[in-house]
């Protein structure tokens, strides 16, 4: 499936991630990308703090703060409607997954507040396809499922992760 769409999402996607990287090399590597026409998250860590690298790279690509109580109510809010239980040693919050559904959540929100047209030309998560990848050492993508924590959401919230249903 080389030439599938998602493919040269997730491409570009480990493209802008290996840049950031190189520029924030204090920074500890992140495991695991998620993109949705454009829009690029990376997981977080067990430790959360300021200069957290998914925290900082919303921040500068984006202007969204994840760590923001609203944002993080209404994820919590997304995934009780499924009926979530924790399946793994991090909270739902924590991955790549969940930033991305938070990042396209903040900047649909924050352009309905300003009456703008919509950054993102969807309406809703549902109307997108996700591509999940893992990065190795070398940071190299490669094609990723979804943790125990969002099989429990993903698929509901998005059209397809990585091209399947």
């Amino acid at each position: 499936m080389p030439d599938h769409k998602l493919t040269h999402e997730i491409q570009q996607a480990i493209k802008k991630v290996q840049v950031f990287l190189q520029q924030h090399p204090k920074l500890h590597a992140t495991a695991r990308i998620a993109v949705a026409d454009g829009i690029v998250a990376i997981s977080g860590s067990q430790k959360f703090s300021d200069d957290h690298l998914a925290f900082k790279f919303a921040r500068e690509a984006y202007g969204v703060d994840l760590k923001s109580p609203s944002l993080l109510a209404d994820l919590r809010v997304m995934a009780a409607g499924y009926h979530f239980e924790k399946r793994e040693g991090w909270e739902v919050d924590n991955c790549a997954e969940s930033h991305l559904w938070m990042t396209l959540f903040a900047l649909h929100r924050s352009h309905a507040i300003e009456k703008q047209a919509p950054r993102h030309r969807h309406h809703h998560p549902k109307l997108l396809h996700i591509a999940v990848c893992e990065l190795d050492r070398k940071n190299r993508g490669k094609q990723d499922s979804p943790c125990q924590n969002c099989r429990q959401w993903v698929r509901k919230e998005f059209l397809t992760v990585n091209g399947t249903k």
